[in-house]
């Protein structure tokens, strides 16, 4: 399918360094996929963490964990432009 050929040639582009395979070391693209998912899985945990603050404040219901999102986003980044 051409639409998935033109997004995947645009994400290559925009995500892998000029010359890729060629220009990297040979575990790049390894330690890419680790990073990737490591800095998933801690934001996914900041959140669940802040979730549990937030219920064990008394804020319990289903609007939760976009405050809860939102809170990390504050303590983490809006802090951090200060």
């Amino acid at each position: 399918c051409p639409a998935w050929e033109t997004a995947y040639a645009f994400l290559k582009r925009i995500f892998l360094p000029v010359g890729y395979p060629h220009s990297t070391a040979d575990g790049y693209m390894k330690f890419s996929q680790n990073t990737f998912f490591q800095i998933l899985f801690s934001q996914m945990s900041r959140v669940m963490a802040t979730q549990a603050m937030l219920l064990a404040v008394g804020v319990g219901t289903k609007q939760t964990v976009p405050l809860a999102a939102v809170t990390a986003w504050v303590l983490k980044d809006g802090i951090g432009h200060i």
